[in-house]
């Protein structure tokens, strides 16, 4: 992980699979139960291994200053998973942070842990998933594990969507395979680089998306 400190803000950003414990952790999940519900072990103790140091510098830097400056927090794929239980920690301590933006991340908690997440958060947790980005969909749903926050679904022309419906997510996703095969590529693999979510992102307008 990293905390960037910059004039107007401060962010936490976690960075995704890169080592063989990391492997570990995605598969260890089991649900651990701590703050206020179930969360997905290994991304639990993946977060666990750095806080304290990160905890400590993020409070640092913020008395740093005369002003306060906000907290965004962000992450992809395992990043994402983490990011989702920082911010679960700071909502559990009822510490501020101004917003969070993941990308291609797994299921992080329970289905009723997410409810009282996005009681606390929804409106500000923004969590980006490309068409058939196959990190999405693990843990599955019938472990018992759920997404949190608002849904950013990004389609195979690109374009960004609030939520879309499961009809159009079908088509959509129908249409990025048949793509993937025309270039040898393996969709819900190739989907998960984070190259995607960077080009998408560089055009989104929050504001007019549809």
């Amino acid at each position: 992980a990293a905390l960037i400190e910059h004039e107007d803000y401060l962010c936490m950003a976690f960075r995704g699979t890169d080592e063989i414990a990391d492997w570990i952790d995605n598969a260890n999940v089991f649900p651990e139960q701590v703050l206020f519900g179930d969360f997905h072990r290994g991304f639990w103790y993946s977060l666990e291994d750095i806080w304290s140091g990160l905890f400590q510098c993020y409070l640092d830097l913020r008395v740093a200053k005369k002003r306060p400056r906000p907290l965004f927090i962000t992450g992809h794929s395992l990043g994402g998973a983490m990011a989702t239980v920082a911010a679960a920690k700071l909502i559990h301590q009822d510490r501020p942070f101004i917003s969070a933006y993941t990308f291609g991340q797994p299921r992080t908690m329970s289905k009723e842990t997410s409810y009282i997440f996005d009681i606390e958060a929804k409106a500000r947790f923004f969590r980006f998933q490309n068409n058939n980005d196959l990190v999405t969909r693990v843990p599955a749903r019938l472990m018992g594990y759920n997404h949190v926050g608002s849904s950013i679904y990004i389609s195979e022309e690109g374009s960004l969507y609030n939520d879309p419906g499961l009809w159009f997510r079908f088509l959509d996703s129908v249409e990025g395979a048949v793509d993937a095969v025309s270039q040898y590529k393996i969709d819900a693999i190739d989907d998960h680089n984070m190259k995607h979510y960077i080009k998408a992102v560089g055009k989104w307008d929050f504001q007019t998306m549809e």
